[in-house]
């Protein structure tokens, strides 16, 4: 064998170091943007100023607008800064200007010596919607079909069953792909939809410095022997360690067994006890015949799907759900899911969705479906928060912020679930106390926090 050069050996050794992330310069740079937060965390060593404000643009949904000649090379390191911390130390040769002006989307200029210079948009590559799970099918089936058999004759197992929709799952994109021709053509299936993912909902929720006061609610039954029955579609829920144990049904869950911390509230246990909390808000006394039912549909995966949340519904409408709370989201917009929402609308089941903590106007599903409360989140001084959503579909601005207990410990939960939460709570009240229908709830909580006001200024993306 041919000996290796020295400086092939050299370079062979600095790629195996750079692998073995010996040399930290070799990572990748990355720029976390944390809207939700307001917390900017950053590792870079060699961008220009058109990839930092693209990036900065598509993470912080802000307006940009830049002096077109402007140049800079950016290296910076840091962690847990606040916006205007870090854009000092990433605009070091430019000046700049951040606006926030109310109820509008923040607008950022960058220029050397005069904002009016500041003239370009900066216009960050168009982010693609949710992709599907490429290997994956979901087949609407005519009745009496039989989908095992058709399953086989396409090459797909079935993974899962909704009444007449069949998750089917293949072994690779392209197999998913095939087979979707080949089923368009049978005279069993009646339509075909793509299943996408979501990720657990994400949410800030850090130490408060003091627990909240225990809320004084207590379980009861109403006047005709029954409960008011929320179902929250979420994580699974803790019960030891928190005030929900009595007002907790038998859990559900679509995903499998959950793991759950010890230490720190889940963002299921943290929603039901929001919307308790709402409800003893908006409520005189306090008895209540309101119990939550936890439905899981991420198990102790990091995503879910939306055939599973369509599954999580239908299972909760089933075991007698009135008021469901999706503090959860995406932008894959699933037909199944729509499908299933709507017919439980059509049984006179309510919903409230999480509007999304991104400060654009695009949709978000599932709030963005008609049948759908969409909440965004709202500031004590009658403002939309900074990172919340503001498009057309919102429907309601509630608090985005709640306090909640685990372990003694306060916990501040921060974002669009909170505020989808809030809103739930408001129209439980209304059900179990007022003696209102779930829909004539609704109709009410969209009047009294109608987002109208707020948003009518946004048209959509």
């Amino acid at each position: 064998m041919k000996p290796l050069a020295r400086s092939a050996l050299l370079r062979l050794g600095l790629a195996w170091l750079c692998l073995a992330a010996v040399f930290p310069s070799c990572a990748a740079d990355s720029l976390n943007w944390d809207a939700l937060r307001g917390r900017v965390d950053a590792d870079i060593r060699s961008w220009d100023l058109t990839q930092l404000l693209d990036s900065i643009a598509a993470q912080s949904g802000w307006e940009i607008f830049v002096q077109p000649d402007a140049k800079q090379s950016i290296s910076a390191k840091f962690k847990n800064h606040s916006p205007g911390e870090a854009l000092k130390k990433l605009l070091t040769d430019l000046n700049f200007a951040l606006l926030t002006p109310t109820n509008q989307v923040p607008r950022l200029y960058v220029f050397r010596t005069k904002r009016d210079e500041a003239t370009q948009k900066i216009s960050p590559p168009v982010r693609k919607q949710s992709q599907a799970l490429g290997n994956e099918v979901v087949a609407l089936l005519k009745p009496g079909a039989d989908a095992k058999k058709l399953a086989t004759a396409v090459g797909g197992s079935i993974k899962g069953k909704l009444v007449n929709a069949y998750r089917l799952v293949f072994d690779s994109d392209a197999d998913a792909k095939a087979a979707r021709l080949a089923l368009a053509d049978m005279d069993q299936v009646l339509s075909l939809d793509s299943n996408f993912p979501i990720d657990r909902p994400r949410i800030s929720e850090i130490p408060a410095p003091a627990a909240p006061l225990p809320f004084s609610l207590r379980p009861t039954l109403g006047p005709d022997g029954g409960m008011v029955i929320v179902a929250a579609i979420d994580t699974a829920m803790q019960r030891d360690g928190t005030q929900l144990a009595n007002f907790l049904l038998t859990p559900i869950s679509v995903a499998g067994d959950a793991q759950l911390s010890k230490t720190q509230p889940s963002h299921g246990t943290s929603m039901a006890e929001s919307i308790l909390r709402s409800l003893a808000a908006n409520q005189s006394g306090n008895a209540t015949s309101v119990r939550i039912l936890p439905v899981d549909v991420y198990g102790s995966s990091e995503t879910t799907t939306t055939f599973d949340i369509a599954n999580g519904i239908s299972q909760a409408v089933k075991n007698g759900a009135r008021i469901i709370n999706l503090s959860l989201g995406s932008d894959g917009d699933s037909t199944l899911l729509h499908t299933i929402i709507k017919n439980s609308a059509d049984q006179g089941v309510v919903f409230f969705a999480a509007a999304g903590n991104k400060p654009t106007t695009a949709p978000f599903y599932p709030a963005a479906y008609s049948e759908v409360t969409a909440v965004t989140a709202g500031e004590r001084n009658g403002t939309l928060a900074e990172y919340a959503n503001r498009g057309a579909f919102v429907d309601v601005v509630a608090p985005g912020t709640s306090l909640v207990q685990f372990n003694n410990q306060g916990w501040m939960v921060t974002g669009t679930s909170s505020s989808a939460a809030a809103a739930t709570g408001f129209a439980a009240s209304l059900v179990a106390n007022a003696g209102k229908t779930a829909p004539e709830a609704q109709a009410l909580v969209r009047t009294r926090w109608s987002a109208a006001a707020l948003v009518r200024s946004f048209g959509q993306n």
